[in-house]
């Protein structure tokens, strides 16, 4: 599952609202303590979730020991080490995937949203962070945004021109 989460933000199963598809980032976990509050006043905030990770969620047995999402073995919160050795790092080979820390995942979720379109600027809210630091790092990856951008404009236009000729059309008794 791709998220633009940061890897210590716990996922308790009140911040998932699987009708919806969205998540809410509203706790950090760091040094074994929970903060109510994120790095910045945007590390708060709710992410979108595609239909395959709200799918993915909605299969996960509910846990009535822990309020985690994903809680460690024992039902408290991961030991991000730990996890990165034992599931991490061996699901990797097994996909036959180089070697990265799950904060790349944010990287994979930026360019998987610009690619389908989704602007810098709704980007920038669901990930917590500036547009600009999103065009800082992943900029690269809109090649085609000029094409993608006229042909946007040019759709926007032919309907709002239409909608317009269809108010002038109806005539009034």
């Amino acid at each position: 599952m791709r998220l633009c989460c940061r890897p210590r933000a716990p996922r308790h199963r009140q911040d998932s609202r699987r009708r919806a598809r969205v998540v809410h980032v509203r706790r950090e976990y760091v040094d074994g303590k929970v903060k109510l509050y994120g790095k910045t006043s945007r590390s708060l905030r709710i992410v979108p979730l595609p239909a395959r990770a709200a799918l993915a969620l909605a299969d996960l047995p509910a846990q009535l020991r822990t309020p985690l999402l994903f809680p460690a073995a024992r039902g408290g919160h991961l030991d991000l080490q730990a996890w990165r050795w034992r599931h991490w790092n061996p699901a990797l080979r097994a996909a036959g995937v180089d070697k990265r820390i799950p904060y790349a995942l944010r990287h994979t979720y930026a360019s998987l949203s610009i690619a389908a379109g989704v602007s810098l600027f709704e980007l920038s809210r669901f990930m917590g962070t500036s547009a600009a630091m999103i065009d800082r790092t992943s900029g690269h990856l809109l090649r085609d945004a000029l094409e993608r951008t006229r042909a946007a404009l040019d759709a926007f236009i032919e309907v709002t021109a239409k909608e317009e000729t269809d108010d002038t059309d109806v005539s009034t008794p």
